[in-house]
């Protein structure tokens, strides 16, 4: 669903995705929870959207954003978690590509159904 946002900003990868090792990655690279407290299946479940920055391959920081595109939690590394926070440049082009992503793609997905499903027609 957000295949056709500009993923390139300002030197940066922005990006979603539901690729596990790709999640792993970016937790052990800064120090991150994402993978140990859930946020995976919170994602799954439509509460929110992961969004991962990094440049040229290196993971730099996880934005989560809510249902409503507002963001919620936006960290770097968390070594150090009194000073965590990502660098003003980081924080811009987060902020471009959100400008760019409209906020119904953070919106929980609607279940589909089946075509064979049939109505029941109340007698």
């Amino acid at each position: 669903k957000f295949a056709e946002i500009n993923s390139s900003i300002d030197g940066y990868s922005i990006f979603v995705t539901s690729n596990y090792d790709e999640w792993q990655k970016q937790a052990k690279a800064l120090h991150q929870c994402i993978c140990a407290c859930g946020y995976y299946q919170g994602t799954a479940d439509g509460n929110y959207t992961i969004v991962f920055i990094q440049k040229e391959g290196v993971p730099i920081a996880t934005a989560q954003i809510y249902q409503n595109g507002n963001l919620g939690q936006f960290y770097a590394d968390e070594t150090d978690r009194n000073n965590c926070a990502p660098s003003e440049e980081v924080r811009a082009a987060l902020d471009k590509w959100m400008a760019q992503v409209p906020k119904s793609k953070f919106k929980k997905a609607k279940p589909r159904q089946r075509k064979s499903a049939k109505k029941e027609v109340a007698a």
